[in-house]
């Protein structure tokens, strides 16, 4: 091809790109708002193993297997703090100024449930605790006013920050005591390494106004409490490696210790089975019902997941049914409505599997709910 030839067809190609591109329109990007929460919403922390960075929690109605939204929180990955009386939420995130190194900033997210936009951060200390999520590692005060946020540097601490005025107040020192429970509008349980749990009584200025501990709540020689508690109204409900729920009643100023029941019997464990799973209890409170991820294992495998639910009436201590899975399950949760859900999901694979709660029935199963999916969360929609 000559000189000439070349610039000729070089001026048309011109001409046909710019053709082109006067015919292409622009894409205009909308922002979608969400209703208020469905009864059956449900928040998937997506830990992301094959990509740490950043954590993400995705939502999605699991009534219709539909995927709503998503956000990201940086660095590690927290539970999110979901309040009953406010219409927004929180999260505990972890940024760096070059992605993974560089300054340390950790805030707390105010997001928008109607946009999921971030719409207000809250600067905290660079202390939170970053590891595979437990719903415990934050609480919400019974009031909604502070979020409790655990610190672990190795010391031990709690940060508190105060949601109305958009500020970190306090951190209290914890040292020996892990985990955040809340137990009122200005108290909170943790759980300690010496066998007892530490009952933490802050003013709103987030000073200490009191601090307790109970009698050994378990014997660290022969056996240990799960740190995955779920609560039933003025009770905090524990389970040991052996099966037995331990209660801990909330109601009055002091703690009080229930006494034990069993999971399984005599011939079950005999049998092998055992509690398991990262998420592995759930309560439904209208119904009463305790819902727990079993199977069959060795004495170590209290992470393993669950092939069946069990279900007990809690006041009733008793079993009322079991869910055979479709697929072992590492962490479960409910819908709280009058025809609730029960959701069942393990890291691997990344399926959030749906059943009738009361029935047991498979209704269906969300593919792709996350890439890594962890903790089950359910809005309030009241």
């Amino acid at each position: 091809m000559n000189l000439r030839v070349s610039m000729q067809f070089g001026c048309l190609l011109c001409v046909l790109m710019t053709a082109a591109r006067a015919e292409i329109q622009p894409e205009l990007a909308t922002v979608a708002t969400l209703p208020a929460p469905g009864p059956h919403w449900v928040w998937v922390t997506d830990i992301s193993y094959p990509n740490f960075v950043p954590g993400k929690a995705h939502l999605i109605d699991a009534n219709r297997g539909a995927f709503l939204g998503m956000i990201t929180m940086g660095y590690g990955l927290s539970p999110l703090g979901l309040p009953k009386h406010r219409r927004e939420f929180y999260t505990v995130e972890t940024h760096y100024d070059r992605t993974v190194r560089g300054n340390r900033h950790d805030i707390v997210g105010v997001y928008s449930p109607d946009t999921l936009d971030l719409v207000h951060e809250i600067e905290i200390p660079r202390k939170r605790l970053s590891a595979v999520p437990m719903l415990s590692f934050v609480g919400l005060t019974d009031d909604d006013r502070f979020l409790l946020i655990y610190n672990f540097t190795p010391a031990q601490t709690v940060s508190i920050v105060d949601l109305e005025k958009r500020r970190f107040v306090a951190e209290l020192d914890t040292a020996g005591c892990g985990l955040v429970l809340p137990a009122g509008d200005r108290r909170f349980l943790m759980l300690c390494s010496n066998g007892k749990l530490s009952d933490v009584t802050f003013s709103e200025a987030g000073e200490l106004v009191k601090k307790s501990t109970t009698d050994p709540v378990f014997d660290r020689q022969t056996e240990f409490l799960t740190e995955k508690a779920v609560r039933f109204g003025d009770r905090w409900l524990f389970v040991t490696n052996h099966g037995e729920i331990q209660p801990v009643d909330i109601g009055a100023d002091a703690v009080t210790i229930g006494s034990r029941w069993p999971l399984f019997s005599a011939e079950e464990l005999a049998e092998g089975w055992r509690i398991g799973g990262q998420q592995h209890l759930a309560v439904h409170g209208k119904d009463g019902h305790l819902y727990a991820a079993v199977h069959q294992g060795g004495r170590d495998s209290h992470k393993d997941p669950g092939s069946h639910v069990y279900v007990y009436d809690i006041e009733q201590r008793a079993r009322v049914a079991s869910v055979a899975l479709e697929r072992a399950a590492s962490s479960i949760q409910l819908t709280q409505d009058d025809s609730p859900l029960l959701m069942t999901t393990n890291a691997y694979p990344a399926i959030v599997d749906v059943y009738d709660a009361r029935s047991g029935k498979f209704l269906r199963e969300i593919g792709d709910a996350a890439i890594s999916p962890m903790t089950l969360q359910t809005p309030v929609t009241q």
